[in-house]
């Protein structure tokens, strides 16, 4: 599918994609510095970041390409958004989708579509799937602090037995 005139190629596009030039044609005779060829040609910060406005601008445009009421997984709606179809944009779909609560998505869906579209089983299974997700949260965060309450008591014996370690040398020296 060709992309929308006037659009970019991908929301996470840079100036150049010099991330594509070999290393060797491109740094001939260039002093080494110890990074891959890679690492210097990509650009300076994270892909990910963008603007409040810009994301803001995103998000309206996912909720238009969910308008006509069909799911649409995150490469087909890199392909109506006129974005590559790349791992980053599908990550960058995910991450708009969370950011707009009119959209509907979770784990083993069909795909993204706008709430007004879903049926109220859907909606169900998404509510589902949210509250397993915190519950396993949870259970990962009643594990961590049980762990850090374990190292508490053994940071308390080892400090015990050391205090206990001293007094004794001290009894044996008077």
């Amino acid at each position: 599918m060709s992309a929308p005139m006037n659009a970019p190629a991908s929301p996470l596009a840079y100036d150049e994609p010099a991330h594509v030039t070999l290393a060797a044609e491109h740094f001939q005779g260039a002093p080494r510095t110890g990074l891959s060829a890679f690492q210097i040609e990509l650009p300076l910060g994270s892909k990910m970041r963008r603007s409040p406005e810009r994301k803001a601008e995103d998000c309206d445009a996912l909720v238009r390409a969910l308008a006509d009421g069909a799911h649409r997984t995150a490469a087909q709606l890199c392909a109506v958004l006129g974005w590559q179809d790349c791992e980053d944009n599908k990550r960058y779909v995910r991450k708009l989708a969370s950011m707009t609560p009119a959209v509907l998505s979770h784990p083993g869906s069909e795909g993204y579509v706008l709430e007004r579209f879903a049926s109220a089983e859907e909606i169900y299974r998404s509510g589902d799937a949210f509250i397993d997700a915190g519950k396993k949260l949870i259970a990962r965060g009643i594990e961590r602090r049980r762990l850090a309450g374990l190292r508490r008591a053994a940071d308390v014996l080892t400090r015990t037995e050391g205090e206990t370690q001293r007094r004794g040398d001290a009894e044996e020296r008077h």
